[in-house]
């Protein structure tokens, strides 16, 4: 099996506005369920993990349900306890989390009660070329960049990046999917209308918080994304 193709071309992410909601848990199957095994339901809720943490083991409880249910996988930013109390399927690291060396120690350890073959895979935040590599000699299974685009709008192109020789924006997302070696997941103002061309430019997947969570029809706009991608990769 190729071990990239398993990791989720769609990562719906959330945070603690959005956790918030009254209709988030009803809103969020929905959303798990249109992405299938191609997703993942990123639960980033800092505040709340840190000022209820409780409440925020209940929730992630409550979405590993249907995470074994649709095959779509939950990840849990941060918090690899958290991960590994509920046997999600990953953990999403931030620039305030562990190293990945130190999460992927912890994950060997404490993998055991989730199930015989069961395991949590990493996700890095990267900045740089130099970050996406040390990343994947970690072991982290892969890696996510932000602010991918220069601007915001809704252009079917991808805009040029800032200055020439930034290491920001399409100029670091080419050089990290040129030779970082790790599958690149890209964040950052992402609409359905950028996705083709970031597959053309060779990221493995797309993560987003607005552009699913804020519209009228969640579920509609995860199938406009996986439709995308398909057409990117057409």
């Amino acid at each position: 099996m190729d071990v990239d193709a398993a990791i989720p071309i769609l990562h719906a992410v959330t945070n603690d506005e959005i956790v918030g909601r009254r209709d988030f848990l009803d809103v969020a199957r929905a959303v798990m369920r249109a992405m299938g095994a191609r997703g993942a339901l990123q639960l980033r809720a800092p505040r709340l993990a840190q000022d209820e943490p409780a409440r925020f083991v209940e929730l992630a409880l409550t979405l590993v349900e249907e995470q074994e249910r649709c095959g779509t996988w939950l990840v849990i930013n941060d918090r690899v306890d958290v991960a590994l109390i509920v046997c999600a399927r990953g953990v999403q690291l931030t620039a305030r989390s562990l190293h990945v060396g130190d999460a992927l120690q912890v994950i060997m350890t404490g993998s055991n009660q989730c199930g015989t073959g069961a395991s949590t895979a990493i996700g890095a935040s990267v900045h740089s070329l130099e970050e996406g590599i040390a990343a994947r000699l970690a072991g982290a299974t892969w890696a996510v960049v932000s602010d991918v685009l220069a601007t915001h709008d809704t252009a079917t192109e991808l805009p040029a990046a800032r200055r020439s020789g930034d290491e920001s924006g399409p100029a670091l997302l080419e050089r990290l999917v040129k030779y970082s070696g790790i599958p690149i997941v890209a964040i950052g103002g992402i609409v359905p209308q950028h996705v083709a061309p970031l597959r053309r430019l060779g990221v493995h997947g797309v993560a987003a918080i607005r552009g699913i969570w804020d519209v009228e029809h969640s579920e509609r706009a995860v199938i406009d994304y996986l439709s995308a991608y398909d057409s990117g990769v057409g």
